[in-house]
């Protein structure tokens, strides 16, 4: 009675932590669009009959029909939609880990203690962040929580009329995760090495029975997917794998070796060493009492961990080549399991034995000190993938209405300034080829064509964070085929929001022009006002003659006494349109802003300007009249006027 109840709560303490970490880390992720590899695999799915899903591959050559198959049905049931489909992962992958901390309590002396740490590190992963913030990867915690769910019931050791039943939905469980996943054919070998080292009684008839399950995925996958043909082991970049492999199975420790190889020292050779000196160190804790004799299901459970760790990397690591600083690493999120069981038996040997209330309080301090880069990378990777998402959400809305938006500068990658691992890839990918502008509004929409990105480097600012844009380069035909451009501001602080930058209307605005600068340009329309802190000037021009040289626009913020607060100088629609290569009778419409403005009266006086010569264009107003200083001045209405 008192083993059930200590079992009971030691389910209940792993998942209430596995729950707790996941909504901690990866909460962000509810409020996310679909994006990246989203958005061909949602339309394909949509799209396709679910006995297709059995029978060939999606866009991207995956053989995932169980996946698949449960997308249909939330799309049958209307919740194919970026918030159900995003709070699936999130609970696939706590489920995974209340499993993980689960099987790890059956092979401990303190198993509620044990089921805690064992969910919160697998939760808490760092390099799961891309397959549990995409809705994509939902193949990899399904496929995860199958395979463990597998083992768990194939090891429970239950009453002799139970174990037959629990035997036969252990194998479904070990056969479904082929098709959740490619790499789910591994579930078979990862059951059987449970047959070996966690059952009670052992049993190597049942191995192979786990064994011929994966027979019947694996054959589909060979016969359906091109990625069956990638099962010979020609993998390349061995090396780095290997060590990347390592970094994820001793991922608490990693971050020393990232200290180490801002020392000078080679990055692979700091994680070897340190990866290699914490697996000596948590095995020696483990098999200290497997040999005294008080602690061999502890052993079990390391050695088990450690093969699984080394089984879910082996596969993907040997069959597939990866170029480790720009592909995301959820391969390696299967592995994460057998890492949490490892440091789970090591903490558990190191917190047994003599002393011991001493040990477990060190053993806890070591546990949350371990947990805490883990915790703050996931955490770090999240926000920018809220930063970006705010971004999708603004082009998906900006894109509801007259067709085609232009948005320029989406963000396709961005890379935090520092890192905080020695291997592998850091930050996030919103926006890689071949996902664009027009899939996003598409899936999110229906609507096709009503979007595209184009990308210009050139006006961007200096950033705190790397960042690769969408898009092919801008042209100034681009401008020209859009009703609208919005540009991508990426703000000091982190931040970043599409903002109007105009557009060339392609009807002509008709009235008397309002001032002439030049020979060239006039003046048809000039809109000050404010929202809060931020004034924006909105004016309409257009072209009467040939420009040459590389004249702009200035544009500045005055006070009630005309003295200068802020500037908004530059080519029109945020630089990215200059004044030399429009075409002459057309009309483009300028959108630019002042942020920080402070209260009380206050006027934009604007013209144009030669940069070589530094002077003004001669500004006239509608009568013929020269303008002071050869400005324009609109003056700020203030809210409500």
């Amino acid at each position: 009675m008192a083993e059930g109840t200590s079992r009971r709560g030691a389910v209940l303490a792993a998942a209430l932590m596995a729950f707790a970490v996941t909504a901690a880390l990866y909460r962000r992720a509810v409020g996310l669009p679909f994006y990246s590899d989203d958005l061909l695999q949602i339309l394909w799915v949509r799209a396709t009959p679910v006995l297709d899903f059995w029978r060939s591959v999606s866009p991207y050559g995956d053989y995932r029909p169980l996946q698949f198959s449960l997308w249909k049905a939330l799309q049958v049931l209307g919740l194919l939609q970026p918030a159900p489909a995003h709070a699936l992962n999130l609970l696939a992958h706590a489920l995974c880990g209340a499993l993980v901390g689960a099987l790890a309590a059956r092979h401990a002396a303190r198993p509620v203690a044990v089921a805690a740490l064992s969910a919160a590190l697998f939760a808490a992963f760092p390099f799961a962040v891309d397959a549990v913030a995409w809705a994509s990867s939902f193949s990899y915690p399904l496929g995860l929580a199958l395979a463990l769910g597998g083992v768990l019931l194939g090891t429970s050791g239950p009453e002799p009329s139970r174990r037959n039943a629990r035997y036969g939905a252990s194998l479904a469980l070990v056969a479904l995760a082929g098709f959740a996943h490619e790499a789910g054919v591994a579930a078979g070998l990862a059951a059987a090495l449970g047959a070996l080292l966690l059952a009670r009684p052992r049993s190597s008839g049942r191995a192979l029975g786990y064994l011929a399950a994966s027979v019947l995925p694996l054959a589909c996958i060979l016969r359906f997917s091109p990625a069956g043909t990638a099962y010979s082991l020609a993998g390349a970049n061995w090396g780095d794998s290997a060590v990347v492999a390592l970094q994820a199975l001793a991922y608490p420790v990693a971050p020393v070796a990232q200290w180490a190889s801002r020392g000078g020292l080679d990055a692979r050779l700091a994680m070897a060493l340190v990866g290699l000196a914490a697996g000596a160190a948590l095995a020696a804790c483990a098999h200290r009492l497997a040999v005294a004799g008080d602690g061999k299901s502890t052993w079990h459970l390391f050695a088990f961990g450690l093969a699984w760790a080394i089984l879910w990397s082996a596969i993907p690591l040997a069959t597939q080549r990866f170029d480790w600083l720009r592909d995301p690493p959820r391969v390696l999120y299967p592995s994460a399991a057998g890492a949490a069981m490892v440091w789970t038996a090591g903490l558990a040997g190191f917190a047994m034995g003599r002393r011991a209330a001493m040990r477990v309080a060190v053993a806890a301090v070591v546990a949350c000190a371990a947990l805490v880069p883990a915790a703050v990378f996931v955490w770090r990777s999240m926000g920018l993938y809220a930063r970006a998402g705010d971004v999708l959400w603004q082009a998906i809305r900006a894109a509801d209405g007259p067709s085609p938006v232009l948005l320029v500068n989406l963000p396709g990658r961005i890379t935090p300034p520092t890192r905080m691992y020695p291997l592998g890839h850091e930050g996030v990918i919103p926006m890689p080829p071949p996902s664009n502008a027009d899939l996003l509004v598409q899936v999110h929409t229906g609507r096709a064509g009503a979007a595209f990105e184009r990308a210009a480097g050139a006006i961007l600012p200096p950033l705190p964070y790397g960042v690769e844009l969408a898009g092919l380069p801008l042209m100034a035909d681009d401008i020209r085929a859009a009703r609208l451009v919005l540009v991508t501001a990426y703000r000091p602080d982190g931040t970043m929001a599409l903002e109007e930058a105009g557009a060339v209307p392609r009807a002509d605005t008709t009235g008397a022009p309002l001032a002439q600068l030049g020979d060239a340009l006039l003046l048809l329309s000039a809109d000050c006002h404010r929202e809060g802190d931020r004034i924006t000037l909105t004016t309409t021009w257009r072209l009467k003659g040939h420009v040459d040289g590389t004249p702009t626009v200035f544009a500045h913020l005055l006070d009630a006494d005309g003295r200068l607060i802020a500037q908004a100088d530059g080519d029109p629609i945020r630089g990215l349109d200059p004044l030399a290569q429009w075409n002459v009778g057309e009309t483009v419409r300028d959108v630019r802003t002042f942020d920080g403005a402070p209260q009380g009266p206050l006027t934009v006086a604007f013209g144009v300007w030669d940069p070589r010569t530094g002077t003004r264009w001669p500004a006239v107003d509608g009568n013929g009249v020269r303008l002071a200083d050869d400005a324009v001045r609109c003056p700020v209405a203030l809210p409500g006027e």
